[in-house]
């Protein structure tokens, strides 16, 4: 957890080196972010279609930054791409190719907040999981001169025309015959201009730990200052469950109008098949409805809490409410059409109900 690596920045360079086995197609998945989800977030890297995206959180915390481009992102295929922020612009480079800029002015990072985690490859619940491998990643409080951009035009080129790998290297200097802390010496350590976050995914820079009492791997924090070591654990235990979460996701519904269509619909047959069952067995109209509301209800609330427990699943407060209007809706139609049905006289047989002949 790196709070205090990371706010208050006023400018900033991101590089990533990378390759996708993900299409991007379902969701926006996440490849590296600091953040436990979509509106709990300070800053997260994903990927959208074939596309690079920033979410950035600024000043405020109802003020987001949307930027990123497509097809920068193709499978299997190896990329090294730069997102920097002077103060003014953002710009996007892949393999050392400028693809995109954008003046959003100054960009406060003060609101950010301290507890959330830093995350690879999902969000702090397990959702929108990212597909592919990261090489590295490297996370700086200055801009990238642009030779230094240039170097990473691609993942092939050699090590020591690498501006990471090459200035980690030249940072193993000694001072009276020791590394200093910072791996520079006294007279360089002013001068420090390594990342402030730096993970080089290889094995000798790994080591076995522990996590809520499983087995765990950890990767260096190679950038200066305080270590933020990134924890890797055998299985993935979330950051927090969330049990009838998404408050404030209401608002999502107004421009995703399947969701729910399908929560509903898929609730809708258990409101007639109750309707049908209870009243098949002498329950009065009015009491079967609300025994088969209420019983969609529970069964919904048991599907949402159980999905509390699974990675790629949310636990919602909306699908527990669209879910259980689909019960109320599908035990009205039943009601409605039943009567109906005795008025044109269809025959219609319930379980637990004779037929009269």
């Amino acid at each position: 957890m790196p709070p205090g690596k990371l706010r208050d920045l006023t400018a900033f360079t991101i590089a990533i080196r990378l390759a996708t086995d993900s299409s991007g197609l379902s969701s926006f998945e996440r490849i590296f972010s600091y953040a436990v989800t979509q509106q709990e977030a300070n800053v997260i890297l994903g990927q959208w279609k074939d596309g690079l995206v920033l979410h950035l959180r600024t000043g405020e915390k109802s003020q987001e930054i949307h930027f990123g481009a497509l097809g920068v992102l193709r499978r299997d295929a190896r990329a090294s791409l730069v997102i920097s922020y002077d103060g003014n612009t953002l710009r996007l480079y892949e393999n050392g190719t400028i693809r995109k800029t954008r003046d959003v002015g100054a960009l406060r990072f003060n609101a950010w907040e301290g507890f959330y985690p830093l995350v690879m490859g999902t969000d702090g619940h397990g959702n929108s999981q990212w597909r592919g491998t990261v090489y590295e990643i490297a996370v700086y409080d200055r801009v990238l001169a642009p030779e230094e951009v240039q170097g990473c035009n691609g993942a092939d080129a050699p090590a020591a025309a690498d501006p990471w790998t090459g200035e980690r290297e030249s940072n193993k200097t000694e001072a009276d015959g020791r590394p200093s802390p910072t791996g520079r010496s006294k007279s360089q350590a002013a001068e420090d201009t390594r990342p402030v976050i730096q993970y080089v995914f290889a094995p000798e820079n790994t080591y076995a730990t522990g996590f809520s009492g499983g087995k765990a791997l950890a990767v260096r924090d190679l950038g200066r200052g305080a270590a933020a070591d990134l924890v890797v654990p055998e299985y993935f235990v979330p950051y927090q469950r969330v049990y009838l979460g998404g408050q404030n996701d209401w608002m999502q519904y107004t421009s995703n109008w399947l969701d729910v269509a399908v929560n509903s619909l898929g609730f809708m047959p258990l409101g007639v098949l109750l309707m049908c069952w209870l009243t098949g067995r002498g329950m009065n109209a009015a009491a079967a409805l609300c025994m088969a509301v209420s019983a969609g209800f529970v069964v919904s609330f048991g599907v949402e809490y159980l999905q509390a427990f699974l990675p790629s699943r949310d636990s919602s407060l909306r699908d527990l409410v669209t879910n259980g209007a689909g019960t109320l809706i599908g035990s009205i139609g039943y009601w409605g059409f039943g009567k109906w049905g005795i008025r044109k006289k269809p025959k219609i047989i319930c379980p637990g109900k004779r037929d009269p002949g």
